[in-house]
Parts: C-alpha cells; structure tokens; sequence
C-alpha cells in the first residue's frame, strides 16, 4: 500500500510540475504576441508620423507650383525685374546735354 501511496504521490507531483510548465509556457507566448503587437503600434506611429511629414512637403511644393502657374498665365513671374531700362537695365536713356 505505501508503494501505491507513494505512486500516486509521484503522479501528483508530475502532473504539478507539468501544469507549471504549461503556464510558464503560456505566459511566455503571451508576453512575445504583446512584444509584437506592441512594435508593430510603434512602427504604424512611426509610418504615419513620416507620411504627414511627407504630406507637408509635398502640400507646400503643390502651392509653389500652384502659384507660379497662375503667374505664368497673368504673364507675371517669380523673378519679375520690372521694365527694362529702369536701374541700369537695357538700354540707357539719353541725357540731354545742357550747352
């Protein structure tokens, strides 16, 4: 009978010993899916902060080119000079000589 007792105990402390192994094992699984999940939040943050910055760029280069159009077709430019011949530019006026 003690051997019986003795067995029995034995399987008891197996089955004890597998069921912590089980949890440990668990525990670990859930804390890599919470390891993933958490970077791939990190990497979405991270897409979507560049793509507004991005977007910013962008959204400035569409205004540049927005307004140098309508200058283009109001025959006006960034770089307007001006009439030609004013501030020693084209051709020089003609000073009348007093005398």
């Amino acid at each position: 009978m003690a051997s019986v007792q003795k067995s029995h105990e034995e399987r008891a402390q197996s089955a004890a010993q597998k069921a912590a192994e089980t949890k440990e094992a668990a525990a670990e699984k859930a804390r890599g899916a919470m390891d993933a999940a958490a970077e791939k939040a990190r990497e979405a943050r991270e897409a979507a902060a560049e793509k507004a910055e991005g977007a910013n760029e962008e959204e400035e280069e569409d205004v540049m080119l927005r307004v140098k159009a309508a200058d283009q077709m109001t025959g006006q430019a960034f770089n307007d000079v001006g009439p030609m011949g004013g501030e020693g530019t084209g051709m020089p006026r003609r000073r009348r000589s007093s005398g």
